[in-house]
Protein backbone atom coordinates (compact mmCIF):
# COMPACT_ATOMS: atom_id res chain seq x y z
CA UNK A 1 0.00 0.00 0.00
CA UNK A 2 1.26 3.39 -0.91
CA UNK A 3 1.96 5.93 1.65
CA UNK A 4 0.94 9.31 0.75
CA UNK A 5 0.66 12.73 2.53
CA UNK A 6 -0.52 16.41 1.18
CA UNK A 7 1.82 19.63 2.54
CA UNK A 8 0.05 22.78 2.25
CA UNK A 9 2.11 26.32 1.81
CA UNK A 10 0.42 29.60 2.18
CA UNK A 11 2.82 31.90 1.41
CA UNK A 12 3.57 35.50 0.30
CA UNK A 13 6.54 37.35 -1.60
CA UNK A 14 9.36 34.93 0.36
CA UNK A 15 10.40 33.40 -2.31
CA UNK A 16 13.93 33.36 -0.38
CA UNK A 17 12.21 31.07 1.95
CA UNK A 18 10.34 28.88 -0.11
CA UNK A 19 13.39 27.74 -1.98
CA UNK A 20 14.66 27.00 1.72
CA UNK A 21 11.29 25.28 2.80
CA UNK A 22 11.76 22.82 -0.77
CA UNK A 23 15.08 22.15 0.49
CA UNK A 24 14.11 20.35 4.16
CA UNK A 25 11.00 19.23 1.74
CA UNK A 26 13.56 17.43 -0.92
CA UNK A 27 15.88 15.68 2.35
CA UNK A 28 13.18 14.24 4.06
CA UNK A 29 13.25 10.56 4.96
CA UNK A 30 9.63 10.00 3.91
CA UNK A 31 8.99 7.15 1.12
CA UNK A 32 5.63 7.60 -0.59
CA UNK A 33 4.16 10.20 -2.61
CA UNK A 34 4.31 13.63 -1.73
CA UNK A 35 1.54 16.32 -2.76
CA UNK A 36 2.78 19.57 -1.85
CA UNK A 37 0.13 22.76 -2.55
CA UNK A 38 1.33 25.92 -2.51
CA UNK A 39 -0.74 29.29 -2.38
CA UNK A 40 0.41 32.77 -2.82
CA UNK A 41 -0.92 35.42 -2.46
CA UNK A 42 2.06 37.98 -3.49
CA UNK A 43 3.06 40.88 -5.87
CA UNK A 44 3.89 38.04 -8.73
CA UNK A 45 4.31 34.98 -9.84
CA UNK A 46 6.61 32.27 -8.48
CA UNK A 47 5.71 29.47 -10.39
CA UNK A 48 8.69 28.73 -12.42
CA UNK A 49 10.64 31.07 -10.85
CA UNK A 50 11.80 28.54 -8.29
CA UNK A 51 15.02 26.33 -9.34
CA UNK A 52 13.90 23.17 -7.55
CA UNK A 53 13.43 19.76 -8.80
CA UNK A 54 10.23 18.91 -6.42
CA UNK A 55 7.27 18.13 -7.89
CA UNK A 56 4.50 21.21 -6.26
CA UNK A 57 0.95 22.75 -7.15
CA UNK A 58 0.89 26.37 -7.44
CA UNK A 59 -2.09 29.04 -7.03
CA UNK A 60 -1.32 32.20 -7.57
CA UNK A 61 -3.71 35.01 -6.67
CA UNK A 62 -0.96 37.49 -7.14
CA UNK A 63 -1.52 41.19 -6.01
CA UNK A 64 -5.20 40.81 -4.75
CA UNK A 65 -6.03 42.67 -1.48
CA UNK A 66 -8.58 40.31 -0.46
CA UNK A 67 -6.42 37.36 -0.35
CA UNK A 68 -5.04 36.71 2.97
CA UNK A 69 -3.46 33.73 5.04
CA UNK A 70 -6.89 32.38 5.55
CA UNK A 71 -7.88 32.55 2.52
CA UNK A 72 -4.62 31.13 1.07
CA UNK A 73 -5.07 28.23 3.54
CA UNK A 74 -8.49 27.58 2.28
CA UNK A 75 -7.58 27.11 -1.22
CA UNK A 76 -4.65 24.67 -0.42
CA UNK A 77 -7.08 22.91 2.10
CA UNK A 78 -9.50 22.52 -0.98
CA UNK A 79 -6.82 21.31 -3.13
CA UNK A 80 -5.61 17.98 -1.13
CA UNK A 81 -5.99 14.89 -2.45
CA UNK A 82 -4.53 12.47 0.80
CA UNK A 83 -5.94 11.60 3.83
CA UNK A 84 -2.96 12.75 6.20
CA UNK A 85 -2.41 16.89 5.75
CA UNK A 86 0.73 18.68 7.53
CA UNK A 87 0.84 22.53 7.41
CA UNK A 88 4.19 23.45 6.49
CA UNK A 89 5.21 26.94 6.54
CA UNK A 90 7.72 28.65 4.08
CA UNK A 91 10.15 30.28 7.25
CA UNK A 92 10.35 27.78 9.14
CA UNK A 93 13.17 24.91 10.07
CA UNK A 94 12.17 21.21 9.75
CA UNK A 95 13.68 17.67 10.87
CA UNK A 96 14.63 15.29 7.76
CA UNK A 97 12.08 13.16 9.94
CA UNK A 98 9.80 15.36 9.93
CA UNK A 99 7.09 14.15 7.74
CA UNK A 100 8.21 10.69 8.26
CA UNK A 101 7.34 10.98 12.40
CA UNK A 102 4.03 12.91 12.01
CA UNK A 103 3.08 10.57 9.30
CA UNK A 104 3.17 7.85 11.67
CA UNK A 105 1.84 9.67 14.48
CA UNK A 106 -1.52 10.20 11.78
CA UNK A 107 -2.04 6.30 11.11
CA UNK A 108 -2.58 6.56 15.17
CA UNK A 109 -4.67 10.24 15.54
CA UNK A 110 -7.08 12.44 13.43
CA UNK A 111 -5.05 15.29 15.10
CA UNK A 112 -1.60 15.76 16.04
CA UNK A 113 1.17 18.15 16.91
CA UNK A 114 4.21 19.46 18.43
CA UNK A 115 4.98 21.29 21.76
CA UNK A 116 6.47 23.28 23.08
CA UNK A 117 6.50 25.87 20.47
CA UNK A 118 10.05 27.28 19.90
CA UNK A 119 10.22 30.49 18.15
CA UNK A 120 13.83 31.84 17.22
CA UNK A 121 14.52 34.96 15.41
CA UNK A 122 17.66 35.32 13.28
CA UNK A 123 18.23 38.79 12.84
CA UNK A 124 18.07 39.46 16.28
CA UNK A 125 19.50 36.68 17.60
CA UNK A 126 16.98 35.66 20.16
CA UNK A 127 14.48 33.12 20.45
CA UNK A 128 11.36 32.16 22.92
CA UNK A 129 9.89 28.97 24.10
CA UNK A 130 5.96 29.60 24.24
CA UNK A 131 4.34 27.84 27.04
CA UNK A 132 1.73 26.06 25.22
CA UNK A 133 1.23 22.58 26.62
CA UNK A 134 -2.41 22.19 25.54
CA UNK A 135 -2.07 23.41 21.33
CA UNK A 136 0.16 23.22 18.59
CA UNK A 137 1.25 25.78 16.45
CA UNK A 138 -0.17 25.53 12.84
CA UNK A 139 3.51 25.25 11.17
CA UNK A 140 3.85 22.24 13.90
CA UNK A 141 0.52 20.46 13.19
CA UNK A 142 -0.98 17.18 11.16
CA UNK A 143 -4.22 16.07 10.67
CA UNK A 144 -6.17 13.70 8.66
CA UNK A 145 -8.82 14.80 6.22
CA UNK A 146 -11.92 15.12 8.54
CA UNK A 147 -10.47 17.56 10.40
CA UNK A 148 -10.73 20.26 7.01
CA UNK A 149 -13.90 21.30 7.80
CA UNK A 150 -13.53 22.88 11.35
CA UNK A 151 -10.61 24.77 10.29
CA UNK A 152 -12.54 26.08 6.86
CA UNK A 153 -15.79 26.71 9.51
CA UNK A 154 -13.25 28.62 11.66
CA UNK A 155 -12.15 30.63 8.67
CA UNK A 156 -15.42 30.81 7.53
CA UNK A 157 -16.39 32.73 11.37
CA UNK A 158 -13.37 35.21 10.87
CA UNK A 159 -11.35 35.58 7.56
CA UNK A 160 -8.96 37.72 9.44
CA UNK A 161 -7.79 35.80 12.16
CA UNK A 162 -5.11 34.10 11.19
CA UNK A 163 -4.78 32.35 14.62
CA UNK A 164 -6.40 29.45 13.55
CA UNK A 165 -4.57 26.74 15.61
CA UNK A 166 -5.58 28.83 18.78
CA UNK A 167 -9.53 28.38 18.04
CA UNK A 168 -9.09 24.65 16.48
CA UNK A 169 -7.40 23.47 20.02
CA UNK A 170 -9.07 25.49 22.41
CA UNK A 171 -13.11 24.73 21.11
CA UNK A 172 -12.97 21.76 18.84
CA UNK A 173 -10.10 19.17 19.69
CA UNK A 174 -12.43 17.28 21.61
CA UNK A 175 -14.01 16.36 18.92
CA UNK A 176 -11.02 14.21 16.92
CA UNK A 177 -8.35 11.45 18.83
CA UNK A 178 -5.56 14.04 19.26
CA UNK A 179 -2.22 13.93 20.69
CA UNK A 180 0.52 15.86 21.50
CA UNK A 181 3.99 15.10 21.10
CA UNK A 182 6.93 16.89 23.20
CA UNK A 183 9.86 16.53 20.69
CA UNK A 184 12.12 19.15 19.08
CA UNK A 185 11.63 18.37 15.07
CA UNK A 186 10.44 21.56 14.16
CA UNK A 187 11.05 25.40 15.05
CA UNK A 188 9.58 28.39 14.24
CA UNK A 189 12.30 30.57 12.32
CA UNK A 190 11.44 34.86 12.31
CA UNK A 191 13.14 37.39 10.35
CA UNK A 192 13.37 35.89 7.70
CA UNK A 193 14.30 37.53 4.18
CA UNK A 194 10.87 38.98 2.46
CA UNK A 195 7.19 39.70 3.86
CA UNK A 196 7.16 39.74 6.80
CA UNK A 197 5.66 36.70 8.82
CA UNK A 198 2.19 36.96 11.31
CA UNK A 199 2.05 36.44 15.22
CA UNK A 200 3.84 36.99 17.83
CA UNK A 201 7.02 35.82 17.45
CA UNK A 202 7.40 38.25 14.57
CA UNK A 203 7.60 41.21 16.49
CA UNK A 204 11.67 43.13 16.27
CA UNK A 205 11.27 43.57 20.12
CA UNK A 206 10.15 40.92 22.40
CA UNK A 207 11.05 41.48 26.19
CA UNK A 208 10.11 37.36 26.64
CA UNK A 209 13.14 36.33 23.75
CA UNK A 210 16.46 35.46 24.85
CA UNK A 211 19.44 36.57 23.25
CA UNK A 212 21.86 33.42 21.85
CA UNK A 213 25.20 34.87 21.50
CA UNK A 214 27.20 32.82 18.52
CA UNK A 215 23.86 31.01 17.46
CA UNK A 216 24.88 28.61 20.38
CA UNK A 217 21.03 27.42 21.27
CA UNK A 218 20.13 27.03 17.75
CA UNK A 219 23.37 24.66 17.09
CA UNK A 220 22.01 23.01 19.86
CA UNK A 221 18.86 22.62 18.15
CA UNK A 222 19.19 22.46 14.39
CA UNK A 223 22.79 20.98 14.21
CA UNK A 224 25.76 22.78 12.70
CA UNK A 225 25.17 22.96 8.87
CA UNK A 226 21.23 24.47 8.73
CA UNK A 227 22.11 27.17 11.74
CA UNK A 228 25.46 28.15 9.19
CA UNK A 229 22.81 28.75 6.88
CA UNK A 230 20.68 31.11 8.69
CA UNK A 231 23.77 33.02 10.10
CA UNK A 232 24.84 33.76 6.71
CA UNK A 233 21.78 35.72 5.91
CA UNK A 234 22.63 38.69 7.91
CA UNK A 235 26.09 39.83 7.77
CA UNK A 236 25.82 42.27 10.67
CA UNK A 237 23.86 39.46 13.24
Amino acid sequence: MTREISIVTPTADREFCLKRLAFYLQRQTFVGDIQWVVTDSGSRFLRGCLPIPMEYEYLGHIKNPKQSFCSNMQDALSRVKYDRILVMEDDDWYHPTYVETMYERLNKNQLVGEIPAIYYHVKDQSYRILPNTERASMCQMGFRKDVIRIIQHIIKQDSTNAFIDLKLWKYYASQFKRKLYNTRLSIGIKGMPGNEGIGIGHRHKDVHRTKDKDFKKLEEWIGKEDTNFYRSIYSDV
